[in-house]
């Protein structure tokens, strides 16, 4: 099997601390929409104006307390494929992150009209979320209420 793995150099570590520190204030632009990832180096840096689209679990600890793993694993399944897939469904998003059951996004938002189809876009997985959770019941699983925080503003991507 092939490897990622790249061996850590302290001495290289060090010169990119001293690259990034000294880096010029001034390597912060400004951006309509979000940079692409081949844009961003170690020392620039672009605001933008974006969304970002959280989705949580409420009371996500206890339920390893109500199921066994089968269950537990079709409920996490479920609920993070289904909120990616929402999330990917609206052309603004950007980026997706899952770590636990947080589900987050991150929207190219430069106009009112993009902040709309985010506001959208949680309304759609909270509508999802209802029906999941049905379904949920009606196979012994408990049901889910999330959390769904959105806001938008200027970020500075790095």
């Amino acid at each position: 099997m092939e490897s990622n793995h790249i061996a850590y150099e302290f001495l290289e570590s060090v010169k990119r601390i001293d690259e990034i520190i000294s880096a010029s204030d001034t390597s912060f632009g400004e951006l309509d929409s979000i940079p692409t990832r081949d844009k961003l180096t170690f020392i620039n840096g672009f605001y933008v104006n974006c969304s970002a689209l959280f989705v949580d679990i409420r009371k996500s600890s206890e339920l390893p307390n109500k199921h066994k793993r089968p269950q537990l694993a079709k409920l996490y399944r479920t609920y993070i494929s289904e909120v990616v897939a929402v999330m990917n469904g609206d052309a603004n998003c950007a980026e997706i992150n899952v770590v636990g059951d947080c589900v987050s996004g991150i929207f190219n938002t430069p106009y009112k009209k993009d902040v709309d189809s985010t506001f959208n876009t949680a309304a759609q997985i909270s509508s999802l979320i209802d029906i999941m959770s049905y379904k949920f019941k009606k196979n012994g699983i408990t049901e889910i209420t999330v959390g769904i925080g959105l806001a938008w503003g200027r970020a500075l991507m790095v």
